[in-house]
């Protein structure tokens, strides 16, 4: 890697890694204040659901308008919003004014998050061992969010939830901090300039051209799914083992620890192998913990199936990426992985939505069994895709 890119890298990287502890900082606790603001589980839901709306409209703007402006200001300006949403996170007096402040969070996330993807994948384009720098990037993220994740539960315990969102703010002020002195607000030498007007499917179309793109999307609709629910059941599971906020931070950090020390590995292993082999790990893996979890009877066994559940969560992000990475051209990246949050943000806001109703007549771990049978119809039907499709070689993509 030059050292121009190594720098680049080094910069997107750190920028990720704050904003993946913000947001794990959050969520040993963010479900539980909002049993603060209303006593309807439905409503609880409801405002992770209008979070994962105004995401994906945002996501989708700002992918085809960093064409237009560039990435890198998109970005900057994203790590500024993410010191403001949690202090108007703190300020809410009702559940709507919290729903209300989504807004923020989601421009912040969608810049720090598709945006910010995209940038590194401009860096990683032409490098050899795209898994492994990818599995570098992801295990930072693991290390930060399971310290975030570790001090969000530890700090709302001890110190009170207004406290905690103000600790949130803190952290944001270095990726803001980074954004400004490395990356700037110019995409220098990728400038893009807008080009032809393009049709607002065009990101649907050029996504299901492409045989890889379609069997990516098969198994992230299951992911999604799992992934967000995790925010409400896997809190409320553990609130209802342990009734401890500090062990909810816990398992949350091992986890964090887990992914760490396996995504460098498995990313080597994408290298060599292919996404292939990576995909069907990273399920099969995904569907027995996800079991493990909804039928563990006491904490600690949920503990253990918590960190497999990680360890599969670990493969699927550079197995994914360099999917993405090889079959988007890179004029094009911010506005398909604006249209992928899009996409995931439909499913996020169906997945809290159920998982908030459900909860009226089910327990936590009752409906984690739901989501589990998500992931194994994702991995049989991605089976079948990919028999069926003969044509998606790892050589070709």
């Amino acid at each position: 890697m030059r050292t121009t890119d190594l720098r680049l890298f080094a910069a997107i990287t750190a920028i990720s890694a704050f904003s993946v502890m913000g947001a794990s900082f959050l969520a040993p606790f963010e479900v539980r204040f909002l049993g603060t603001l209303t006593e309807n589980p439905a409503l609880v839901g409801m405002t992770f659901s209008v979070g994962a709306i105004f995401f994906a409209i945002l996501s989708f703007a700002l992918g085809r308008s960093s064409v237009r402006f560039g990435k890198r200001r998109i970005v900057f300006l994203g790590t500024l919003l993410g010191i403001v949403y949690p202090l108007l996170y703190a300020a809410s007096a009702s559940i709507f004014q919290y729903m209300g402040v989504k807004v923020v969070w989601a421009f912040s996330g969608a810049a720090m998050g598709p945006i910010l993807m995209a940038l590194l994948q401009d860096t990683l384009e032409n490098n050899n061992n795209k898994g492994r720098a990818l599995g570098i990037f992801h295990s930072a993220g693991a290390l930060a969010g399971s310290f975030g994740a570790f001090l969000g539960g530890y700090a709302s315990e001890t110190l009170g939830f207004i406290t905690a969102y103000r600790l949130e703010s803190i952290i944001f002020i270095m990726p803001a901090i980074i954004a400004f002195v490395f990356l700037g607000t110019k995409d220098g030498q990728k400038s893009h300039t807008a080009g032809p007007k393009r049709s607002i499917f065009f990101a649907l179309k050029y996504l299901l051209a492409r045989p890889a793109l379609r069997f990516h999307i098969i198994l992230q609709t299951a992911f999604a799914m799992s992934w967000h629910m995790k925010p409400i059941l896997f809190i409320l599971s553990i609130y209802a083992l342990s009734e401890s906020y500090i062990l909810a931070g816990s398992i949350f950090a091992s986890m964090g620890i887990v992914a760490m020390i396996a995504l460098p590995i498995v990313g080597s292993m994408i290298d060599k192998k292919g996404f292939l082999s990576g995909a069907k790990m990273a399920y099969l893996i995904l569907g027995i913990s996800s079991l493990g979890l909804a039928l563990s009877p006491g904490i600690y066994v949920f503990w253990a199936f918590a960190v497999l559940y990680a360890l599969g969560e670990a493969i699927n992000g550079p197995m994914r990426n360099v999917i993405e990475m090889e079959n988007i051209e890179n004029k094009y990246r911010g506005e398909i992985l604006g249209f992928y949050s899009v996409y995931d943000s439909v499913i996020a806001a169906i997945s809290p939505m159920i998982a908030g109703a459900l909860l009226i007549y089910y327990r936590p771990q009752e409906i984690i069994v739901f989501y589990s049978a998500l992931l194994w119809i994702g991995l049989l039907v991605g089976s079948w895709v990919l028999k069926e499709g003969n044509n998606v070689r790892i050589k070709n993509l």
